[in-house]
């Protein structure tokens, strides 16, 4: 993972998911698809479309804060998404490993408030060459 920041600040419009994504894949983050989600309904769609020519599908997983805490320390990197600290019920996400932020890409560095938090993970969908 290297860390990679986001260049969009506008509310509802930033990239910080496109810059998690960026993070995440070890790429410039104008070589990610950039689109705000929430902005377009079928947001997932969009992003495993353009995640499959790497192999990858997106996977969201939201849970219960004592089921989280049984299964972090199996998890790898992920991207947590939840409130951000910047507004009334904007979403912001993070750079997440064992279900701890590892990587804001908010230059404020402010990380995420409450416990609502959605986790995403970037599973491989081809079979790994030995």
């Amino acid at each position: 993972m290297i860390e990679v920041d986001q260049t969009i600040f506008e509310k509802e419009q930033g990239n910080c998911f496109a810059a998690c994504i960026a993070s995440l894949l070890e790429v410039n983050i104008e070589d990610v698809i950039h689109f705000p989600p929430g902005t377009a309904s079928d947001w997932r769609m969009i992003i495993n479309e353009w995640l499959s020519e790497y192999g990858l599908f997106y996977l969201e997983l939201s849970l219960p804060g004592d089921a989280r805490d049984e299964h972090v320390k199996y998890w790898g990197w992920h991207i947590i998404s939840g409130l951000s600290p910047r507004g009334t019920h904007t979403r912001h996400a993070v750079v997440g490993y064992q279900g701890k932020t590892v990587h804001d890409p908010h230059p404020s560095r402010a990380g995420l408030i409450g416990d609502d938090f959605t986790y995403g993970f970037l599973v491989c969908t081809r079979r790994l060459e030995r």
